[in-house]
């Protein structure tokens, strides 16, 4: 007798009754729905758990099941019955969720209530009075039960078997998530602005998932307003996969293709209103973003097949389009669940983070082969620069000159790689010393093209004095036709001190010394070289004293500019006239270059 205590007792431990199957539903409310001698076979009948999720807004489920032995210890275990959830059993309150009817619901998740004073055998009516915030998508989440009235230990299993069960099938979910987040991370690290929109959609839609792959398959308290700020990181998300496909599809930006980020923004102040006040009378729709960004994309991706361009990218975003409108709008295309996945091996793979990712990777290959194109013509040019400047380095004479009893130093700091400024320091055949100084207007290749030019017909020339050597050198320039102008100072030093001048434009020189202050040396003005056959060259002598200094620079030195737009001018120039080359340039370029600086001092020795 003792035996068959023990067993009966142990049978009730361990006993079960499922509730799965048909429930009774109504619209209507009210309390007398959760005594069990209320009449319900004029509801509606509703099959739990739900292949999808019901409208907003309050509704009741109802079920009555007979108890073969009684339960001292039960539990009443509910799948993702609905947003929010006030449980009757026999007419008494099991229990409820947090938040019913207001903005502090939890995440969708199974839940277990234990049952005071147990069940005993007989007819047992469950009743459920539930709340589905409209604030929520229940997609992520599908209800897969368990519903149950079982004992303590039974009903604690039946939960870890729900949630193993969750994590597995999700498995596939959360790599294909993970992925995603790791691509955007990569893309937008490039810093590549055509990049920047596949790797924000990514991390966004990519990180959404994350989330929810956790939240399907974990228990988690996480409120409503966490998941709101998270749709709305989504919804930037598939902004910036429109302007994405956009830029791969090589579509012009119309006016109406920004209605989709207007569109957005509208759906996030109705996602946002509808947090703050869950229970008014707002309009339920799908996402806005999603809604309009599928159909947009479908067509103009038809469009780029139908013109016969770009059609890999454009095939590929049409079937990622189709696939999101049917995994969206599943139940009323299909009258299916809204989430499309394909059994592989035993994991189910969803369709449409499977189809953007591999799109996503698709876009970026092409993306990053772009880049390897830019980045291999950009290094072309480098190569082409550093030849260039190389050549221009071998044409430019020595720095240095010690000549007729003067020493000369010249000092050159391009603004590019390759510049347009140029000097020249020549020991003449008769004894004097011969210092030009110019510069070519632009900047670059052609620039160096031009000073290659000006230095050829300088080293080719038939006279030694400034004036003439300015003609020669406008004559090649001109009937070279080489393109914009080049402005040139030359200077002809003699062993007794005597400095004569012609200038095709330059900035005058400056004279500095011990004996006098330093001064701008007033220099007949002349056209620039290389714009009209007809040009005359005046020349201007000026007397050195011994210990005395002649400072010729380009206007790269003038012209520095600093943060508050202050060019370095004449007087600063002036003032530092007397020390060296170096020093001037370096003075100029701290101040802020923003053109070749060239600086060329000639002192007389004594």
């Amino acid at each position: 007798m003792k035996f068959l205590f023990y067993l009966l007792v142990a049978a009730s431990l361990e006993a079960q009754v499922s509730l799965d199957g048909a429930w009774r539903m109504t619209r209507q409310d009210s309390a007398s729905f959760a005594l069990a001698e209320t009449p319900d076979s004029d509801w509606a009948e509703a099959q739990l758990p739900w292949a999808a999720h019901p409208a907003s807004g309050v509704f009741w489920l109802r079920k009555t099941v007979v108890l073969d032995a009684p339960l001292p210890e039960a539990v009443l275990v509910l799948g993702r019955v609905a947003a929010s959830v006030e449980v009757f059993v026999n007419g008494q309150l099991a229990g409820t969720t947090p938040g019913f009817g207001s903005r502090n619901v939890e995440v969708y998740q199974p839940r277990s209530f234990r049952l005071a004073g147990g069940l005993p055998a007989g007819r047992v009516t469950i009743a459920l009075r539930c709340w589905e915030s409209k604030v929520w998508w229940s997609s992520p989440f599908a209800d897969v039960g368990p519903y149950r009235l079982a004992s303590p230990a039974m009903a604690e299993a039946a939960l870890d078997h729900t949630w193993r069960q969750a994590a597995d099938s999700i498995y596939p979910r959360l790599i294909l998530s993970v992925a995603q987040v790791a691509l955007g991370l990569y893309l937008l690290l490039v810093w590549r602005r055509d990049l920047r929109w596949i790797g924000l959609f990514l991390v966004s839609w990519g990180g959404g998932w994350c989330v929810y792959s956790y939240l399907s398959s974990h228990p988690s308290p996480m409120s409503v307003n966490w998941m709101v700020a998270l749709m709305l990181l989504t919804s930037a998300g598939w902004n910036a996969f429109y302007i994405a496909s956009l830029q791969v599809l090589d579509l012009p930006r119309r006016p109406w293709f920004y209605l989709v980020p207007v569109w957005a923004a509208i759906d996030c102040g109705l996602m946002l209103a509808r947090n703050l006040d869950p229970g008014g009378n707002w309009i339920e729709h799908p996402n806005m973003a999603i809604l309009l960004v599928y159909p947009l994309l479908l067509i103009l991706s038809a469009k780029r097949l139908w013109q016969g361009l770009y059609r890999g990218p454009a095939a590929l975003i049409l079937l990622a389009s189709i696939i999101s409108l049917i995994a969206n709008w599943g139940n009323s295309i299909l009258g299916r669940g809204t989430v499309l996945q394909i059994n592989w091996q035993g994991f189910l793979i969803p369709l449409t983070p499977l189809a953007y990712l591999l799109l996503s990777l698709w876009m970026s290959a092409q993306y990053l082969e772009r880049l390897k194109l830019q980045r291999a013509e950009r290094d072309r040019l480098a190569a082409e620069m550093d030849s260039a400047r190389a050549v221009q380095s071998s044409l430019l004479s020595t720095n240095t000159l010690d000549q007729a009893g003067y020493r000369a130093e010249a000092v050159y700091k391009p603004a590019l790689e390759v510049g347009g400024d140029f000097y020249e320091l020549i020991a003449a055949d008769d004894g004097a010393m011969l210092v030009v100084a110019g510069d070519v207007s632009g900047k670059g290749l052609q620039a160096a093209m031009v000073v290659a030019l000006a230095l050829g017909a300088l080293r080719n020339r038939h006279s030694s004095t400034p004036a003439a050597l300015l003609s020669e050198m406008n004559r090649s320039l001109v009937q070279r036709r080489s393109g914009g102008f080049v402005t040139c100072s030359v200077v002809r030093l003699d062993p007794d001190g005597r400095a004569t001048i012609a200038s095709a434009g330059n900035p005058p020189p400056f004279v500095a010394g011990h004996q006098r202050k330093a001064y701008e040396w007033a220099v007949p003005p002349g056209l620039p070289l290389g714009l009209t056959l007809d040009a005359d060259f005046e020349e201007a002598v000026e007397q050195l004293a011994a210990g005395e200094q002649l400072v010729l620079v380009s206007d790269g030195v003038l012209e520095a500019e600093n943060a508050q737009r202050a060019l370095f001018g004449f007087d600063r120039t002036r003032e530092i006239s007397g020390r060296s080359a170096q020093e001037i340039a370096d003075a100029a370029k701290a101040w802020g270059q923003n053109d070749d600086i060239t600086v060329v001092t000639v002192r007389r020795n004594g």
